[in-house]
């Protein structure tokens, strides 16, 4: 895999419950965090369906974000318990000048 996926984002203003409404819409929330950055996202569902099976979680990608690019990694991704629906994405923003530990 030579070139990196990119995975565009909007800025995220919905929090709570109020999310639910933000899913029907076909959007998934989710969250940017590393060192310097703590961030809500959101994107559209089926363009994040096809990157995540690219990029799963052992891959870089790059996340879009206002104009700004985001080195990250995909931490954590929630479904629902029967559906398997994607609820939620936790987005690791990468520092490459600290050496990142992967549990095996």
């Amino acid at each position: 895999m030579s070139e990196r996926i990119v995975i565009e984002a909007e800025p995220r203003e919905v929090i709570g419950k109020q999310t639910n409404q933000l899913r029907r819409d076909g959007w998934i929330p989710g969250v940017i965090y590393g060192r310097k950055t703590q961030e809500s996202v959101q994107m559209e569902q089926k363009a994040l369906r096809r990157a995540l099976r690219v990029v799963g979680t052992t891959h870089l990608a790059d996340l879009s974000l206002n104009g700004k690019t985001h080195t990250v990694l995909v931490r954590e991704i929630q479904q629902h318990a029967t559906r398997g629906d994607i609820v939620h994405v936790d987005f690791l923003d990468v520092d490459f000048m600290v050496k990142l530990r992967a549990a095996a």
